[in-house]
């Protein structure tokens, strides 16, 4: 697979990113060669969502790309945004460009790499249904059911796939489910660490 088709499928999987986490995109996905203009002609591709809550980046990196100079050039056309940027790369920029940007600019900087979005997790067969418990279901499933303190539940990472798709934030709690042949449907929770 060419690297602007890896491109294009992680790019059209950012909006199903997009639908998990219930944020509604500005336009529709580009048709491919229209993609791969912008991605030739600038090394990214922006997302903007509706609400401008969250702005998400593609960026087509060969390492020097990477690079903190590069890097500025890019984020020059976000002076002004002062919320949520998700910068998708190939490989993690270093904390060195990531405290520079921070210190520059008002957004909040999140860096996720190609393989997060190379696939659809929550679609994948072997991905089990994970969901965020809201406040009310959490208290009453540790009052009613488990007997348990919020803290003593098994952990998950804020960095697992499944977190990062359905949007968990630390403390939430995840209830996950399981079918097996033997016993059906079951449920497992999670703190998210």
């Amino acid at each position: 697979m060419s690297q602007n088709k890896l491109l294009y499928t992680i790019y059209l999987n950012l909006y199903e990113y997009l639908s998990y986490r219930k944020i509604k995109p500005k336009d529709l996905p580009k048709e491919y060669s229209e993609f791969e203009k912008t991605i030739t002609n600038y090394n990214f591709i922006d997302i903007e969502t509706e609400d401008d809550k969250q702005r998400i980046l593609l960026i087509y990196n060969e390492p020097e790309l990477l690079k903190l100079n590069e890097i500025k050039k890019i984020m020059k056309f976000y002076k002004k945004y002062n919320n949520e940027l998700l910068l998708i790369t190939s490989i993690k920029i270093s904390n060195a460009v990531n405290r520079s940007l921070l210190e520059k600019y008002d957004f909040t900087l999140i860096n996720y790499t190609y393989s997060l979005f190379k696939i659809v997790f929550p679609k994948h067969i072997l991905c089990s249904k994970h969901e965020i418990l809201s406040e009310e279901q959490c208290d009453d499933l540790l009052t009613n059911q488990l007997y348990n303190v919020r803290n003593k539940l098994p952990i998950i990472k804020i960095d697992d796939p499944m977190c990062i798709w359905i949007g968990a934030k630390k403390n939430d709690v995840v209830r996950i489910e399981r079918i097996s042949e033997s016993v059906g449907k079951s449920y497992y929770y999670r703190i998210v660490k």
